[in-house]
């Protein structure tokens, strides 16, 4: 994490490393004392911030982990789990909410993120530093960790228990829990490229999170709106949207671009992205909106492979149940939510209900099996 230039965003002081040992300590500011753990810089004034400040102090800084995954979960047994490293799909299913657990654990199969799945090869042409604001757990994180050096990539949320998990995704990113309705630590023109997933309809001070963005991004940057909600239409889960019109007048001067999310996901199973013109999305429950200060990146694109690619860990979709048997695998989708199920209705339609696969096509990493997203690529 490179801390050159941080600053604190109540007092705007310089932020400074105070005792800091493996990856865990303080920092400080001018009215304050900020947890440092594991990695993460939390930036929130809250008593569960001033207690982590006081066990970090006395030399207890997995205690302070351990009360900030308390406070933003529903269950100890998933900050115990957490703690200890168990598997990330294994801990999702100790949260305590079913929604959220059924979002992480088949995000990667989710419409929503397979329409941001093809926006990974403009972001992997861009040069320089990129922001996932609201990066959740980080499963963002991990694609662009495919094609973009994770030491180049800064995560923020506003949630500990999140960037707790996402350090699985991209471990060597930076990471920062804060508040997006105020200012951002970091130093003008800091990024080239900001990724705002499933996330900016959620944010209250939208004017206020639009111009940081701005000052933040470089000369030749562009920002990323991905899966953002549109007033009017129809969302399970609806956040504060805005109309279209509403959304561009929080970035003046910016160039931008509309597309729906079919469009986005056609275009993996196409093999090409064009970016060229806008569509239509009055009527889009959610689409991706793209600004730029420059018209670059209006441009089309490969992305066939995109699913194919650059492969970590290829796994049988934890959307299915599995029952081993000596050639395969007899695989059975779950049963989902009616909350799940109404944000994505598009689920079901391309995820196979059942099936058969054998063990030697998971274990080559079979083309039809990632296409159909039966294989999935995922940490465990």
């Amino acid at each position: 994490m490179d801390i050159e230039g941080l600053t604190c965003p109540y007092c705007a002081g310089r932020l400074k490393p105070w005792d800091i040992e493996w990856g865990d300590g303080l920092f400080e500011c001018s009215c304050n004392l900020w947890p440092f753990l594991s990695g993460i810089l939390v930036l929130k004034r809250e008593k569960a911030t001033e207690k982590a400040v006081n066990l970090i102090k006395k030399g207890k800084a997995r205690s302070a982990a351990f009360n900030l995954l308390m406070k933003e979960s529903w269950s100890p047994f998933f900050a115990w789990a957490a703690l200890h490293r168990i598997s990330f799909y294994k801990v999702m299913g100790l949260w305590g909410f079913r929604f959220w657990t059924e979002y992480t654990r088949y995000r990667f199969s989710a419409s929503s993120f397979l329409s941001f799945l093809p926006l990974v090869s403009v972001l992997g042409e861009k040069k320089g530093n990129l922001l996932d604001f609201g990066c959740g757990t980080g499963h963002t994180a991990y694609i662009l960790s495919k094609w973009i050096d994770p030491k180049n990539i800064t995560l923020c949320d506003k949630n500990f228990a999140n960037l707790y998990l996402a350090r699985n995704f991209a471990k060597d990113a930076g990471f920062f829990c804060l508040d997006g309705n105020l200012p951002l630590p970091f130093k003008d023109k800091s990024f080239s490229s900001i990724l705002c997933s499933d996330s900016f309809h959620f944010v209250e001070a939208k004017a206020g999170l639009a111009s940081e963005f701005m000052r933040v991004l470089d000369d030749v940057g562009a920002i990323f709106l991905s899966h953002l909600h549109n007033r009017g239409k129809e969302n399970p889960i609806t956040g504060y949207p805005l109309f279209l019109q509403d959304y561009l007048r929080l970035f003046p001067k910016m160039e931008f671009r509309t597309y729906t999310e079919l469009k986005l996901r056609e275009s993996l199973s196409i093999g090409k992205l064009n970016l060229k013109d806008s569509e239509d999305i009055k009527n889009s429950p959610a689409f991706s909106l793209i600004l730029t200060r420059t018209q670059e990146i209006f441009k089309e694109y490969e992305t066939k492979g995109m699913l194919l690619e650059n492969l970590k860990n290829p796994i049988i979709n934890p959307i299915y149940k599995i029952k081993k048997l000596k050639a395969g695998y007899i695989i059975k989708r779950r049963t989902l939510s009616k909350l799940y199920r109404r944000e994505y209705p598009e689920v079901e339609q391309y995820i196979k209900k059942a099936g058969f696969i054998y063990k030697k096509d998971v274990a080559n990493r079979n083309e039809a099996l990632l296409q159909s997203l039966i294989l999935i690529d995922a940490p465990e």
